[in-house]
């Protein structure tokens, strides 16, 4: 069997994802995870209970004024964000923002967004786009780019997103996300507080670039405010993956993440493995064996979810995934199944 070799640090195969930076053997998420300990974090949290009150100054200054705005889906992420601003930066009108996912929701789900409006006291917006208008879009992402949350991932993320919109018309002047992924992942070697669409009237701040992010981290920071994840329910157990407290919020959600694996070599699968590698939680030849023996794996009821979300047949699915897969990463094994060609190692 061809073999790659992976990151000396984490495993991750590098040649797989595109535009991380490599030296010396070591990826570009690795590199960045060992220069957050020249980051004085101490300073930009500082900076940022600073910056927020001068923001509500400019703003007016009312008590019935929101202080910022925080884009939420009810994970740890979110329920980071919103303790690290409440407790520790005199944040105490926050608006919580969420976008509506048509996939099935996990108890998990349901709890968690329902405690993170509700521990903190915070107004909270859920909007939800027109429900059969997104699932044709999700069919039609799907199909044309085995993407099937790309324009909803937009309205939710994007700096032209329905939060931004809504932040816009409550003149709130903050708004908050969690990590600078293009950092963490290795795509870029500067970690900036603010996303380069920033303005003077409208800054989007990376929580990640205040406090030094880390899955582990934000795992603890959840749930001593309440957050739970698939176990405490013994609802869900997700064949393939590392992890049961990330993206847990619906099922078919994971779907667009397995479908880089056909595309790109990897996916979720590699992402988290290697991560909790960085973090200390595990060594890098459990990393290894994660990469190479469940990468592959698209958990049953996730693919059952989000075709019944689209309105298609699992027949189709395997369809459209067959006619968009990278022949030259990954190959059918005899069981029908998409592999990877090269181990890493």
């Amino acid at each position: 069997m061809e073999t790659i070799t992976g990151c000396a640090i984490c495993g991750f195969p590098m040649e797989y994802r595109p535009n991380l930076y490599v030296e010396n053997g070591i990826c570009g998420a690795c590199i960045n995870a060992k220069a957050k300990k020249d980051i004085d974090f101490q300073a930009r949290q500082k900076w940022l209970t600073q910056h927020l009150e001068q923001s509500k100054q400019l703003a007016g200054g009312g008590e019935e004024n929101y202080d910022c705005v925080i884009g939420v889906s009810g994970g740890k992420d979110s329920h980071m964000i919103v303790k690290r601003l409440v407790q520790n930066h005199n944040v105490k009108n926050p608006l919580l923002i969420t976008t509506y996912d048509e996939s099935t929701r996990t108890q998990a789900g349901v709890h968690n967004l329902n405690n993170i409006a509700e521990f903190f006291d915070a107004d909270h917006i859920i909007y939800r786009y027109k429900p059969k208008t997104c699932k044709q879009e999700m069919k039609e992402c799907f199909e044309k780019y085995l993407n099937p949350y790309m324009l909803a991932e937009l309205r939710l993320g994007s700096f032209e997103s329905e939060v931004v919109k809504i932040a816009k018309a409550f003149k709130v002047r903050d708004v908050f996300y969690g990590e600078d992924a293009a950092y963490e992942y290795g795509s870029t070697k500067e970690l900036n507080i603010f996303h380069k669409q920033s303005t003077d009237e409208l800054k989007f701040i990376f929580m990640g670039a205040i406090y030094p992010y880390g899955y582990l981290d934000s795992m603890h920071e959840a749930r001593s405010v309440g957050f739970k994840d698939l176990q405490d329910f013994h609802e869900w157990y997700r064949q393939g993956s590392v992890e049961h407290f990330a993206q847990i919020d619906s099922i078919g959600y994971m779907v667009q993440y397995w479908c880089k694996f056909v595309k790109f070599g990897a996916q979720r699968t590699t992402d988290m493995a290697t991560r909790l590698c960085r973090e200390g939680a595990i060594e890098r030849e459990q990393a290894l064996l994660y990469i190479n023996e469940a990468d592959h794996i698209l958990d049953p009821l996730a693919k059952y979810d989000i075709c019944q979300t689209m309105g298609i047949a699992e027949s189709y699915f395997d369809k459209i995934v067959d006619s968009h897969a990278n022949t030259k990463i990954v190959k059918k094994d005899a069981n029908g199944v998409w592999r990877r060609i090269k181990k890493v190692v």
